[in-house]
């Protein structure tokens, strides 16, 4: 009774749609529609060139808009027949982001976003649509390959769809503004827009429109029933509009890998993926380890999956709410608002194990789930980039040393210290002698005469019978050490690399002995690094740069104990963003000492002016930095690269 409900309001609908179809909105598409296969940016003379490639006949229009200035191209009978691009956002010739989408149901619609007024021309060819934006050209090129579909969620491109079924309509679609670029997370292609109005329509008679639309096999299940009371759309996408009707009368829509689209609710839908037998498949995996993908995908399993990524079975509704009836059975539908696939969920059944020698992974699941996680292990497993590392680390230790001491001696012929300075044909040894008075002075006796000192100075006066000798030394020096190592390494995507330039030194270390130990205690040799390390972790982006997480340890020995080496440490971490081939500086690890000594004779050394005279100075200064210097680069961008699983097995 239904199926002959729907078939009469269609032929009813017909008659209607015959009377106003210059009304209606979704126009029919021919079938000799041309096929738009790709979009790149390529350098050209004086210009960037947007190429579009393309099959079939087809008509071009273009204009320009402001606030802000964009170029927009329409290709008028034409369908796309690839996902939309993700642009990369590098300005090529004042091109800041390239957007291509399906504008209406016969429309694909180019929008350029630039920087200003641009001077630009549009040539045609019988495969290609040249747009030639003037500036300049030295950029590198980019196109809506591998990258733009790993960006982009996977979902099924519809057919081109038939004359609608009838309806009334309220108006024809208003000319909306360009595709608003959208992020890679949030990106799908988008599906021929629908306006029309529904009111106080059997829930069948909204089915059959959106068949007859779309050019998609629907069939309804028992929990189907009901009247769409008032429903508006304009202007959306057919699959938007769809979930959003089946939502708000408690129903979802499921897809099946023949493209048939079956409408039921989400307790017959729960049940029936609760129902299904488990099968098991064997998944090759190329790059990444097994066993930890292995964890991955068991969370997946067990967290309800909201959805397929593949199109093998996948759902055009999207659900906010269950009804009642639906949460009794466990069934929880997708988050509101959302456009992509989703799957009724049914949690804990399936089991992930993997072989480690051949890295395969066991799934087993139900026949209905197991594309969808194959197809996660598909986009988990591709090969990422490969960066290469080059480091220049400089080391520079300098010491400057000042010292200025003057020494006193004062006494006779025979009798005199010989602390300071030996007198020639003298023993060094403190004589007195003991014919008459004598007197003996020494000042600063404990600072020896420096043979080292770059100026050496003794001055020596005769006062009666006795002499005074003035010895001053001065003594200035720089001592610069520069150490420079450029390690270099190679590393995938993510992962950390450690490159390390300085010594190992070994020593022994006796074990305590404990009491009441008879035998004896040997000595054990061991090994400790002391230089500089530098551990980087390198992160790809999607337009070409690399963030880099960067850890610098430096070490130096000041001395050796029973313990072991005492170590000196200086480490730096942080990230940074930096372009292919830039160079990032790391500074910051410097470290000054001052030592100063003073000595001489109290209370005189220090009289104003006159004190250096009876002291002696000696400042050290030691200064020590550390400059590194990173230059990543990318050597492979890697790819995403689906693997051709196994035929599952019951």
């Amino acid at each position: 009774m239904r199926r002959n409900h729907s078939l009469s309001a269609l032929a009813a609908g017909a008659l209607l749609f015959g009377a106003t179809a210059l009304s209606a909105a979704p126009p029919a598409r021919s079938d000799a529609a041309a096929r738009v296969t790709a979009v790149t940016v390529v350098p050209g003379a004086g210009s960037a060139d947007v190429v579009l490639s393309f099959a079939g006949e087809l008509d071009v229009a273009h204009f320009t808009l402001e606030g802000p200035h964009r170029i927009v191209v329409d290709l008028r009978g034409a369908t796309l027949q690839t996902r939309a691009p993700a642009y990369d956002r590098v300005d090529r010739a004042g091109i800041r982001n390239v957007r291509l989408g399906q504008f209406d149901a016969n429309v694909v619609r180019l929008v350029l976003d630039v920087d200003g007024p641009r001077a630009y021309e549009v040539t045609r060819t019988d495969s290609e649509v040249r747009v030639s934006v003037r500036g300049g050209d030295s950029f590198s090129p980019w196109s809506s390959g591998i990258e733009a579909a790993r960006a982009v969620p996977q979902v099924p491109v519809a057919p081109s769809p038939v004359a609608p079924a009838p309806v009334r309509e309220v108006a024809s679609a208003p000319m909306i503004e360009p595709l608003r670029a959208a992020t890679p997370v949030q990106q799908a292609t988008e599906q021929p827009r629908i306006t029309v109005t529904f009111s106080n329509m059997s829930i069948f008679d909204v089915l059959a429109h959106f068949s007859a639309f779309s050019g998609r096999t629907f069939i309804t299940g028992s929990g189907v029933t009901g009247t769409v009371r008032f429903t508006e759309i304009v202007n959306q996408p057919w699959d938007v509009a769809l979930s959003k009707v089946l939502q708000a009368n408690g129903l979802q829509a499921v897809q099946d890998s023949t493209g048939i689209i079956t409408v039921d609710s989400y307790r017959n839908l729960a049940q029936r993926v609760a129902a299904e037998p488990l099968v098991t498949q064997m998944v090759p995996v190329n790059y990444a380890r097994a066993s930890a993908l292995a964890a991955t995908i068991r969370q997946l399993i067990a967290a309800c999956s909201s959805g397929s990524v593949g199109a093998e079975s996948t759902v055009v509704d999207v659900a906010a709410t269950p009804d009642p009836a639906a949460a009794a059975a466990g069934a929880a539908p997708a988050a509101a608002g959302s456009a992509n696939p989703a799957q009724p969920q049914t949690c804990g059944r399936g089991v992930v194990t993997f072989d480690e020698k051949t890295n395969v992974l066991l799934i087993t699941e139900t026949v209905s789930r197991l594309p969808e996680i194959v197809s996660y292990v598909r986009d988990l497993d591709f090969r990422t980039p490969q960066v290469a590392i080059k480091a220049k680390i400089i080391a520079v230790d300098r010491t400057a040393t000042q010292e200025l001491g003057i020494s006193y001696d004062f006494g006779s012929p025979t009798n005199f210290s010989n602390q300071v300075f030996t007198r020639p044909g003298s023993t060094g040894e403190f004589t007195i002698g003991l014919g008459g008075d004598a007197f003996i002075g020494v000042a600063n006796a404990n600072r020896s005469f420096s043979g080292t000192s770059s100026l050496n100075l003794i001055y020596n006066v005769v006062m009666g019978g006795n002499s005074l000798t003035t010895f001053l030394d001065a003594l200035s020096s720089q001592n610069l050490s520069d150490v420079q190592a450029e390690p270099s390494t190679t590393t995938i995507d993510n992962r950390k690399a450690t490159l390390f330039a300085g010594t190992e030194i070994a020593y022994l270390l006796t074990p305590p002995v404990i009491p009441g130990q008879i035998a004896p205690v040997t000595p054990t040799i061991n090994r400790q690094k002391v230089g500089i390390t530098l551990e980087v972790t390198p992160r790809v982006t999607a337009n070409r740069q690399i963030t880099m997480e960067i850890k610098a340890i430096q070490q130096s020995v000041l001395g050796i104990t029973v313990a072991g080496p005492e170590i000196s440490e200086r480490q730096s971490t942080n990230e940074v963003l930096v372009g292919d081939g830039e160079t990032a500086v790391i500074a910051g690890l410097t470290q000054t000492q001052v030592s100063r000594f003073e000595s001489g004779i109290p209370y005189l050394m220090k009289l104003p002016w006159i004190g250096r005279l009876f002291r002696e100075d000696r400042t050290i200064e030691r200064k020590q930095d550390l400059l590194i210097l990173v230059t990543p680069h990318i050597v492979d961008e890697g790819e995403a690269v689906r693997n051709n699983a196994m035929t599952p097995r019951p």
